[in-house]
């Protein structure tokens, strides 16, 4: 019987994956554009000081608003790697679509772990000053922070969809304390962003309110990690006071967690780019710590058998394992990889790719 039930589950999964057939023979990384891994290892990435007038803004907003943080030579790469991820696709960027949440079909290019793939990107998360800025928030007395995802996304009619990027941190975290103060997202827009042309929206003090809502209530924190529950809490949250912020290249948005966001869903022309980095303390890997307690449980990318380099130590400094596998260029895994990754959870493969094709065929409205 088992052997039949193994066998059903290994046809399930081939009819899935071959609507993603042609994605497996895309290019596997981005080729045009190169630079070398930052020397020496360990590397510290560089500093910036934050006034302490903006420490307590975040504290008090769950949303800062940094303008021109990234220096100009970082901005312009940042700049060339979103034309390269725009204009080509690759094995990699396509099939980390379907291994997360699927609200990203909405996007016309979604790229998870790009920095893996583009040098250029690589070198924002490990040039730049972002790292200690997020130490800094996130008070970090001494423990290490970790780039535990960095996505790149582009579009031109984005979808409106409130929510906080809170499940997403939990899976990295073993607490069930709702520890908003754990993690934080930099938030890059690639050309002039503002509400009219699919800007964000922040909701001012929402980090607070959110923790309050659950740690106040007779179910205690823990519900905080059931999807249910924290989607009708999104639902019936106030959504205000509302900012958004105009922005341009070279900017950054640092929200915590916590905090409600979403795009505007107002689209007047052309497409907007942005790529965002998210930082952790306290980060785990241990298997069952991620999506428990009701959280929805996606594939991911595939991970490197050596190091945890899909989410690499960047805070006090960079760790010399994770540093010599990156030098070696571009980190890619064959077709089969990422199949064997796919098959590993078949119903999220089959519901995401249903909602790939219904995206496709009929867009994404959003929320109203």
């Amino acid at each position: 019987m088992l052997r039949w039930i193994g066998a059903g589950c290994s046809i399930l999964a081939a009819v899935l994956l071959a609507p993603l057939v042609p994605l497996f023979l895309l290019p596997a990384s981005y080729l045009d554009h190169r630079s070398v891994h930052p020397r020496p290892s360990t590397w510290t990435p560089p500093s910036y000081r934050l006034p302490v007038e903006d420490i307590a803004a975040y504290d008090r907003d769950g949303v800062l608003i940094l303008r021109n943080v990234l220096p100009k030579e970082l901005a312009e790469k940042l700049d060339i790697a979103g034309h390269d991820l725009v204009n080509s696709a690759t094995m990699h960027c396509e099939l980390s679509k379907f291994t997360g949440p699927p609200i990203f079909h909405g996007y016309q290019r979604y790229c998870g772990r790009a920095q893996l793939v583009h040098d250029f990107l690589r070198d924002v998360l490990y040039l730049s000053p972002l790292a200690h800025i997020a130490a800094q928030l996130l008070k970090d007395d001494g423990e290490v922070l970790r780039n535990i995802a960095d996505v790149f996304m582009s579009g031109g009619q984005l979808p409106k969809r409130w929510h906080s990027d809170f499940l997403a941190f939990s899976k990295f975290s073993s607490a069930r304390d709702i520890p908003c103060d754990d993690g934080l997202i930099i938030w890059m827009p690639l050309e002039e962003s503002f509400a009219e042309k699919n800007g964000m929206l922040y909701v001012n003090g929402s980090h607070r309110r959110f923790k309050n809502h659950f740690t106040q209530r007779a179910w205690g924190a823990q519900s905080a990690y059931g999807v249910k529950a924290f989607f009708e809490y999104v639902s019936a949250a106030p959504k205000e006071p509302l900012v958004s912020p105009r922005m341009q290249l070279g900017d950054a948005a640092i929200f915590s967690q916590c905090t409600l966001h979403t795009t505007s869903g107002i689209h007047k022309g052309g497409i907007r780019r942005a790529y965002q980095l998210r930082f952790a303390k306290n980060v785990v890997f241990e298997e069952g710590s991620a999506g428990s307690g009701g959280s929805v449980s996606f594939p991911g990318v595939p991970q490197h058998p050596e190091a945890r380099i899909e989410s690499p130590q960047i805070w006090p400094q960079t760790l010399e394992l994770e540093d010599r596998i990156r030098a070696r260029g571009h980190v890619t895994y064959p077709a089969t990889t990422w199949m064997a990754q796919l098959a590993s959870k078949p119903l999220f493969v089959a519901a995401t790719t249903m909602i790939s094709l219904k995206v496709a065929l009929l867009g994404d409205t959003g929320e109203a």
